[in-house]
């Protein structure tokens, strides 16, 4: 699913709306440490995909945490910008 518009490069795939209950459902299905008396058969293949699954899931966790703290930032400075306006305003009409 890509978004691409008429006479330009298609454009980056589009990324549904990342949620802190997704996040949270990402690290809970981290996989726990398991000791086994046995060798799982499939060999390297199996490992590699394994691998990959992991890259992957951690890799979005890692996407949702920078959106969250970019988003957190930039609300921290829109409320401090929309302070110092209102302080502004309240001055300027003060001297009227």
């Amino acid at each position: 699913m890509t978004d691409t518009t008429k006479g330009s490069a298609p454009a980056r795939p589009v990324r549904p709306i990342a949620t802190k209950g997704e996040r949270d459902a990402l690290i809970a299905g981290r996989p726990k440490p398991v000791v086994e008396h046995h060798l799982t058969p499939g060999g390297q293949t199996e490992v590699t995909v394994k691998q990959r699954i992991e890259a992957a899931r951690e890799s979005r966790i890692t996407e949702i945490q920078n959106a969250f703290s970019s988003a957190q930032k930039n609300l921290r400075q829109d409320r401090a910008k929309a302070m110092v306006r209102g302080r502004a305003k309240v001055d300027f009409d003060r001297s009227r």
